[in-house]
């Protein structure tokens, strides 16, 4: 049997300028180290380079978002 399942509506991502900072070992977001942090998701979000604290409240902010539309399709 084929897997039916539609492809993900969400892959947030969450890079610096200086390449991609990986989450810490909890699945947070670290702080980018050149002060400008780009946060992008496959259902659309690009905030362009932010300052690296904007950008961390914007990937939190999504990623309750998408916990939120899991938690709903329960």
């Amino acid at each position: 049997m084929s897997d039916t399942r539609p492809a993900p509506r969400h892959n947030l991502r969450f890079t610096d300028l200086e390449g991609e900072a990986p989450p810490s070992p909890a699945g947070h977001a670290r702080r980018s180290h050149s002060g400008a942090t780009v946060v992008t998701c496959a259902c659309g979000l690009d905030t362009g380079a932010l300052p690296s604290d904007d950008a961390r409240l914007v990937y939190e902010q999504h990623r309750h978002q998408i916990r939120d539309e899991a938690d709903g399709k329960r």
